[in-house]
């Protein structure tokens, strides 16, 4: 899903992009690389408020690893 993900983005169909790391995130919802392609991708189409909040969901995710450690 991701590399998927990835080449429609860099087709720059980045609704259908979301599409698929939207599914990459229910399969797996602590994929960080998913939260974060998601964050770029809406910054791509303007959505400024969802892509804010998928950056968001990536970084507690970030921390939650690191506390891990």
């Amino acid at each position: 899903y991701e590399s998927l993900g990835v080449m429609l983005a860099k087709q720059e169909k980045f609704q259908e992009a979301i599409t698929v790391m939207q599914q990459l995130e229910i399969i797996n919802p602590k994929n960080q690389m998913a939260l974060m392609n998601l964050s770029i991708f809406y910054m791509r189409i303007g959505d400024k408020e969802t892509a804010e909040e998928y950056k968001a969901k990536g970084t507690v995710l970030q921390f939650e690893e690191a506390l891990k450690k």
